[in-house]
C-alpha cells in the first residue's frame, strides 16, 4: 500500500468525483474520508483514522465557497483532533454558492479538483 501523505477529509458527493478522479489520475498517498454526520462529531473514530497516518497533511474538501458550507465548524476541530493545520480545499468566498453556468461550474470543479491532487 502506498504511504499516505495527505489525508482528506469531506462530506457529500464531492467525495465521489474526488475518488473517481484520484483512480482515472492514478494518484497515490492521498486517502479520502467521507463524513456524514457532521454533528455529533465521532471523534474518537477521527482520532483514529488521524493517528494511522501520523506524518500526513490534513485536508477538509467542499465544494462550497469558502464563506460557505462546514468548513468554518471542521477546520478548527479537525486541527485540534490532528495536533496539525488543516488545509481548507474550497471554492473562493463567493455571494452565491452556485457559479451561474454550467461550463464555469465545470471549470470551477476543475481548479477544485486541481488544487487537491497537487497538495
Amino acid at each position: 500500500p502506498a504511504l499516505t501523505r495527505v489525508m482528506v477529509f469531506c462530506s457529500g458527493k464531492v467525495f465521489y468525483e474526488a475518488s473517481r478522479l484520484r483512480g482515472e489520475r492514478e494518484v497515490s498517498g492521498i486517502a479520502l474520508h467521507r463524513i456524514e454526520e457532521l454533528y455529533p462529531l465521532d471523534e474518537p473514530h477521527l482520532r483514529d483514522l488521524l493517528k494511522a497516518s501520523p506524518g500526513a497533511r490534513v485536508a477538509w474538501l467542499q465544494e462550497e465557497p469558502a464563506n460557505m458550507g462546514p468548513a468554518f465548524y471542521m477546520q478548527p476541530r479537525l486541527s485540534r483532533l490532528a495536533g496539525r493545520e488543516v488545509t481548507v480545499v474550497c471554492r473562493p468566498e463567493s455571494a452565491s454558492p452556485a457559479a451561474g453556468s454550467h461550463r464555469r461550474h465545470n471549470q470551477e470543479q476543475a481548479r477544485l479538483m486541481d488544487e487537491l491532487f497537487s497538495l
